[in-house]
């Protein structure tokens, strides 16, 4: 079910995020010759490189190195921004090496993400959104992107030198890795955590306290994201699509994923059948 982005070439960009989103088919690999961003201002957006998963939610900026292939494999009602830049596009001619050496971030190796407090979070947002102004002009202002995107990095180099630990624990990584790995069938609770080596309750209290979702609705958002490919991408029954994911009654499921889309079956392929964007 997964699909591959072009590369993009240009050496900077930036978009919204908002509902028109919503109708892409996760998961969606992308390996980018630039740097690529998400800063998520409401939602969350689960991201998987490498073999380390990252759950970005309000207030979060996720930054992936240029090269480095990675895999959205979940995304729900999000707001902010993602983009791209090369790391000429930076260092051309605005700023010398040695401020450019000071932005940590600029030396990564892998992806990371930055958890800004609320007033920080403003704003790298309002930087965002200026950068996104500033883009969409005909002419548009390149020095006045890239001061923006300095001090965009330069608000993460602050957060580099904590402590806080970036990625999520790793009983909750390894959980959340596997229930959105399409290849692997959907497991219930108890099998989850039978799998992991903890009690049913602990993994729960784990995956809420990382994520403020519990189990139960993580699992039900990968069931949709699931259904919502095999409903674009293949021409299986509804009933048929409930027999893929182990749902054995098929009045459950299309009420299931009416509750969570506001559409049947039918209606989401019929809206959005052979469509990824």
């Amino acid at each position: 079910m997964g699909h591959s982005s072009r590369p993009d070439m240009e050496p900077f960009s930036i978009r919204k995020l908002d509902a028109s989103c919503q109708s892409m088919v996760f998961p969606l690999t992308i390996c980018s010759v630039v740097n690529c961003f998400v800063f998520v201002t409401q939602g969350e957006i689960l991201v998987d490189s490498n073999e380390s998963g990252l759950l970005v939610g309000a207030g979060e900026l996720l930054l992936v190195p240029q090269g480095v292939p990675f895999t959205i494999k979940h995304y729900k009602d999000c707001v902010g921004y993602m983009g791209g830049f090369h790391s000429s596009f930076i260092g051309s001619g605005a700023f010398t090496q040695t401020e450019l050496r000071q932005v940590k971030v600029l030396q990564e190796r892998s992806m990371r993400k930055f958890s800004f407090p609320a007033a920080q979070s403003e704003f790298v947002a309002s930087l965002f959104a200026r950068m996104g102004t500033e883009f969409c002009k005909e002419q548009s202002n390149k020095d006045l992107i890239k001061c923006l995107m300095m001090s965009v990095l330069a608000e993460t180099n602050a957060l580099s030198n904590g402590a806080e630990n970036l990625f999520l624990e790793n009983c909750c990584d390894r959980f959340l890795r596997e229930l959105f790995d399409d290849s692997l069938p959907i497991r219930t609770i108890p099998e989850y955590a039978d799998a992991l080596k903890v009690s049913p309750n602990h993994l729960n209290k784990l995956v809420k306290k990382n994520t403020g979702k519990t189990v139960s609705q993580w699992i039900d958002d990968s069931l949709i994201i699931r259904a919502k490919a095999l409903l674009c991408e293949t021409e299986l029954s509804v009933a048929e699509v409930a027999e893929q994911l182990n749902v054995l009654d098929v009045s459950y499921f299309i009420r299931k994923f009416k509750k969570h889309t506001g559409q049947t079956p039918l209606d989401f392929r019929k809206r959005y059948g052979g469509r990824n964007g």
